[in-house]
């Protein structure tokens, strides 16, 4: 909707991909745009089903480090729809967080961090990686 202000988040995995984001979890994009998030590296610390998804990823807070992915606007009915879809609590938990989008604007969004990160690393499927590199070049 028109001048509608919804919420920001931080897509750095599969939430890249803006189709998916839409079609498959069900979430209301109002705008999207590349973006970096400082502070954090990207890792691989999300253990899945060790021969078919070993793993996902996930944000640790690393000073110096940055990642690059896609800050997306959504509607306030949405959140819920999202949280839902990432596991409700049970797989991630949310921080808020600055993102500096590559137009040089910064915005408040909303970043899922998984809160049992060992450190350890998972090796992500072909398939995982091929879908971060498809929202990738999306964005």
């Amino acid at each position: 909707m028109a001048g509608e202000a919804g919420v920001w988040s931080f897509g750095y995995g599969s939430n890249m991909d803006m189709a998916a984001l839409q079609g498959k979890k069900g979430v209301r994009v109002l705008r999207h745009c590349a973006a970096v998030l400082r502070g954090y590296t990207l890792a691989f610390g999300m253990d899945g089903l060790s021969h078919v998804e070993p793993g996902f990823a996930c944000l640790r807070k690393a000073e110096g480090d940055e990642v690059h992915g896609v800050a997306f606007c959504m509607g306030a009915e949405s959140v819920a729809v999202l949280d839902k879809a990432e596991g409700n609590g049970t797989a991630y938990v949310k921080e808020t967080v600055e993102l500096a989008a590559y137009t040089g604007e910064h915005l408040e969004a909303f970043i899922y961090v998984n809160p049992r990160d060992t450190g350890a690393n998972f090796p992500p499927s072909r398939r995982y990686l091929g879908v971060l590199c498809k929202g990738a070049r999306q964005a």
